[in-house]
């Protein structure tokens, strides 16, 4: 296992690094190549996990002279027996035979889309036909009504002058 080697980052980096990360920042000040990930780990009491996370943070943030690799999960294909290595195996198929499907599931929903947007569209021109009809008989309406007013207006005055004539 490879031990992790801090590089020199500058002051402001290192007040940015334990302020946005702590824990990573203890881990950066502990790697210096003399320790590997378990003896980090004791001596900051975190697990090995939570290191190795650390460690990751660290490598994306350029913080590390090279990416430390976890070992794998996975143990030697000579340490493992026949019926576990067909199980990943077709673990694999399936996985693979899913991801050859996926542009036939992808492609029906580009299809889907467009008309979904197209259908979308239309109610909303329907919905903007349908206001703007509304406001031209409330428009109709308020001309009526006004015209119903000038000629209530219009007898009223014919009234009044008829009735100073008739005086």
């Amino acid at each position: 296992m490879k031990n992790p080697v801090s590089t020199a980052i500058t002051a402001e980096a290192a007040v940015f690094l334990e302020q946005a990360d702590p824990q990573a920042f203890q881990v950066y000040k502990l790697a210096n190549g003399a320790r590997n990930v378990a003896e980090i780990a004791e001596t900051l009491s975190l697990s090995e996990a939570d290191t190795w996370a650390a460690l990751d943070r660290l490598a994306d943030l350029d913080a590390l002279v090279s990416r430390a690799t976890p070992p794998s999960a996975t143990p030697h294909p000579s340490l493992i027996n026949r019926r576990e290595a067909m199980g990943k195996m077709m673990m694999g198929a399936l996985g693979a035979a899913a991801l050859m499907s996926a542009p036939q599931v992808f492609a029906a929903a580009e299809v889907a889309l467009p008309k979904a947007a197209a259908a979308g569209q239309e109610m909303a021109k329907g919905r903007q036909e349908q206001a703007k009809k509304q406001q031209n008989e409330q428009q109709s309406k308020q001309m009526e009504m006004k015209k119903g007013i000038m000629e209530q207006k219009e007898k009223r005055k014919a009234t009044e002058a008829k009735s100073k004539q008739v005086r």
